[in-house]
């Protein structure tokens, strides 16, 4: 079979009984002819042998499931199949397992030398370890994220994740700084985000904020 969204199906295979329990044979072909035109499958479908009808209804149908299964699957090989994955899996809330299919997939596009999909998963990656509050861990994948050539596609998420992670990790004036790049350079995402109520929420915390030669005198 191939998912190629032109419907087709090839039914080369033939019952003896007209039915099988309360099922009509002749509907077997007529189900996978409507899975095919629903789909947009192309379907080849041919018995090469068998007499017991029961069974050869069985094997169709495991085949098809078998096929189909490989025709959908993510090829773990493939650098684009692991990102999906991970980040799929980090949206899911699995965290942990979405951040080893990410950090699997970071090394084979190091050793490729591909900068571009090293951006896309460093920005997932970071993502994923600011999910997890691990503030350090994530800033230090956006930062090398911001070293590479190739990652203007990300910049806006990327310094929105830094000012969560310095905002939780206390440097408000950073984290209000980062905020203030993105309003400047994408105000499209900064409008999206509604990162100004983000902006004055953090402005009143480091008005409160006490400074530490001032507590020290009190």
């Amino acid at each position: 079979l191939d998912i190629s969204g032109r419907p087709w199906l090839v039914w080369n295979a033939k019952f003896t009984q007209e039915r099988l329990g309360e099922m009509d044979t002749e509907l077997i072909e007529h189900w996978f002819h409507s899975i095919a035109q629903a789909v947009g499958i192309t379907l080849h479908i041919e018995l090469l042998y068998g007499s017991n009808n029961h069974h050869i209804c069985e094997g169709i149908f495991k085949g098809f499931a078998r096929a189909m299964r490989q025709a959908v699957e993510l090829d773990p090989r493939h650098p684009d199949a692991r990102f999906s994955l991970g980040r799929a899996q980090v949206m899911l809330g699995k965290t942990t397992e979405g951040l080893q299919a990410l950090q699997a997939t970071l090394a084979l596009h190091a050793e490729s030398g591909n900068d571009e999909g090293r951006a896309a998963v460093l920005n997932g990656i970071g993502n994923a370890y600011n999910a997890l509050g691990q503030n350090d861990d994530a800033l230090r994948n956006y930062e090398v994220l911001l070293q590479l050539r190739q990652w203007a596609g990300y910049r806006d998420k990327t310094l929105h994740g830094m000012a969560e992670c310095q905002a939780r990790l206390g440097a408000l004036p950073i984290a209000l700084e980062r905020l203030s790049q993105v309003e400047q350079l994408f105000p499209k995402y900064y409008e999206k985000e509604k990162l100004a109520d983000r902006k004055k929420h953090l402005e009143v915390r480091l008005s409160r904020a006490v400074p530490v030669n001032d507590a020290n005198d009190k």
